[in-house]
């Protein structure tokens, strides 16, 4: 279940997200971007940040390393902006996560996280 806080940040009251925020300060993107998580290796939060050029339904999850899903962080029509979720692994085990984002049909792209333990 999510609830929107202060400031236009969502929340989640159970799961792994541990937040969302919206960045956007009237600079629009005119690219899709899916950064590095930061910090990698992570122990045991790390932040996840993507930026949208235009409103599109986003898709964000998270596998373990034979491709499994372990959560699903966003799913949902975002609007144009930029957008950054700390992820939760406090209940995982140490290892290489990947993180894949994918808007729509125009855009995918995966990148691998280190949890450290």
């Amino acid at each position: 279940m999510w609830y929107l806080g202060l400031e236009g940040v969502c929340y989640a009251t159970s799961g792994e997200v541990t937040g969302i925020e919206d960045f956007n300060s009237g600079k629009i993107s005119t690219s899709f971007d899916l950064a590095q998580n930061y910090p990698n290796p992570f122990n045991p939060t790390t932040r996840i940040s993507y930026m949208l050029p235009s409103s599109e339904f986003v898709n964000l999850k998270v596998y373990d390393i034979i491709g499994r899903e372990i959560q699903t962080l966003v799913s949902e029509v975002q609007t144009a902006g930029t957008y950054s979720i700390n992820f939760d692994a406090n209940e995982l085990t140490g290892g290489i996560y990947f993180y894949r984002l994918q808007i729509g049909d125009k855009f995918v792209e995966t990148k691998k996280m280190l949890l450290i333990k």
